[in-house]
């Protein structure tokens, strides 16, 4: 991986991301203002994550779409297993102006434990879940970037998987038999930084 593309940073700077936070407080009051029902033990749901933006590196930004499907192990405990794929682009600018052609791609095969916590109201009609996540799986990478100073060009093509640890943070609202959620991820791996946060927005229908 050449460092002209890929260069390691904090995770407090991405944290730091404005933009990015302002995004995920949007999205999570967005979904806090449905009518909702509640979930138990046994509960079978698939779905889809529609929207999955992501930062790598914070040189890198990814675009994403992936299907899901979720049991409710007990009330409280639910698994998630969930494929995406992914497509990237150079974020930074300058480094962007240098780039004649780039093709950046991810797959992510996952399977998630969430813990949640039911918040409602007081006759307990009306439920809203909040949930700690972590999560093991495949993240697999595949790029082809090729750079232009004047007349000269280089192609500098990278691919490889990993093994990739995930913790983060989500909530949902149950919706009849649909569910709204929103979450926020980091995935730790051994490439670009060792590190990537991720935003998605997902929608589940429950069978």
């Amino acid at each position: 991986m050449t460092n002209f593309i890929f260069r390691l940073k904090n995770v407090s700077t991405v944290v730091a991301d404005f933009a990015l936070k302002r995004v995920a407080i949007i999205a999570i009051a967005l979904i806090f203002s449905f009518t909702v029902a509640a979930q138990s033990q046994g509960d079978f749901a698939v779905g889809a994550n529609p929207l999955l933006f992501g930062v790598l590196d914070n040189d890198i930004s990814s675009f994403g779409v992936g299907p899901k499907v979720q049991f409710n192990v007990t009330d409280k405990i639910r698994l998630s297993g969930e494929m995406s794929f992914s497509v990237g682009w150079i974020s930074d600018v300058q480094k962007r102006a240098l780039i004649d052609n780039s093709s950046i791609g991810f797959q992510d095969y996952s399977v998630y434990v969430h813990y949640l916590f039911s918040l409602s109201n007081a006759d307990q009609t009306e439920h809203y879940f909040l949930y700690p996540l972590v999560g093991i799986g495949v993240w697999n990478y595949k790029s082809e970037i090729t750079t232009r100073i004047g007349p000269w060009t280089s192609t500098v093509s990278d691919s490889g998987s990993n093994t990739a640890f995930t913790i983060g943070v989500g909530g949902s609202v149950p919706i009849g038999r649909w569910a709204l959620d929103t979450e926020m991820k980091f995935k730790f791996h051994s490439d670009f930084g060792g590190f990537h946060f991720i935003m998605g927005i997902g929608v589940t229908y429950k069978l």
